[in-house]
């Protein structure tokens, strides 16, 4: 999509179920939604489905990816098929994995992560984006490192850093000690907490144009309402009271929401119901 002086599209993976255990399977029943997250009864079923949309955003002739996903879900026409999805996806729109120049990782479930590595035909760990400075909240590297073996800590899904262990050995990840940081002029993240502790989000404002990604403080449309959901954040209190501000900022300054996990509306603007609860603009006219 293109919005103002800046691009930013989704480079979908498709539909995952996800397990009360934590893990993911590829659903390839596309057009078959048992659930979605919006459902009160998320843990009881064995498995509901959500999307998983990294996104790319070409600001000033700078190529960032907003989290990375998990790696899978295409074939690429490349004689390699372990060779991560994100290839696929950005060849799409005319990319190869160099040109990217900046990963922003909201935290390091493993979801958000295991698309910035895949093991090549000798068994070695390769990165998928080799030009791209990675960039994570310390806080949250050091409370992932802490919590590998505390599934109660870990939240909806698990820590998995086998693999990324890799990047931070070759100097790609930076970690952010700050509060606000301007990756690029016109891209800053911003440290939240709620979901994990060391949870980031991202402002994009380039003219006068504005973008907010969430991440998992607001993995769908479903959670504009404030709605929570057991076990699924660190902090539901801190994980509530930011969604409130974010949202009314977000809302006051037109900008669009992106979203990761969505199954179907991946973004939008904000307007209010007639309850004055927060929606997706979808067109018609509102408050």
């Amino acid at each position: 999509m293109i919005s103002g002086t800046y691009r930013f599209e989704h480079l979908s993976e498709g539909l995952f179920d996800l397990y009360t255990d934590g893990s993911l399977s590829k659903n390839e029943q596309a057009a078959t939604v048992r659930k979605s997250w919006a459902s009160e009864d998320m843990y009881a079923d064995l498995s509901q489905q959500v999307g998983i949309d990294p996104i790319l955003v070409t600001l000033d002739q700078t190529n960032i990816l907003l989290d990375a996903g998990m790696g899978f879900g295409l074939n690429h026409k490349n004689f390699n098929p372990a060779v991560s999805n994100l290839r696929t996806n950005l060849d799409i729109f005319g990319l190869s994995p160099e040109d990217i120049d900046h990963v922003v990782l909201t935290h390091l479930h493993y979801d958000h992560i295991a698309g910035l590595t895949y093991t090549d035909i000798s068994s070695k760990v390769r990165a998928t984006l080799p030009n791209a400075s990675i960039w994570v909240q310390r806080a949250e590297w050091e409370y992932a490192l802490a919590n590998l073996d505390n599934r109660d800590a870990a939240g909806d899904l698990p820590y998995q850093l086998d693999d990324f262990y890799r990047l931070v050995a070759d100097g790609q990840v930076h970690f952010l000690d700050t509060p606000a940081t301007e990756i690029i002029p016109g891209l800053e993240a911003i440290r939240t907490g709620g979901h994990t502790p060391g949870h980031q989000m991202v402002r994009i404002s380039h003219n006068d144009q504005k973008a907010y990604y969430f991440g998992d403080l607001i993995p769908n449309e479903h959670f504009l309402g404030f709605r929570m959901v057991p076990d699924a954040d660190y902090d539901v209190t801190a994980s509530r009271q930011l969604k409130m501000l974010l949202l009314k900022q977000a809302h006051l300054e037109d900008a669009q929401v992106l979203f990761y996990h969505s199954v179907h509306l991946k973004h939008g603007k904000l307007s209010k119901d007639q309850s004055r609860q927060f929606v997706v603009d979808t067109g018609s006219s509102s408050n």
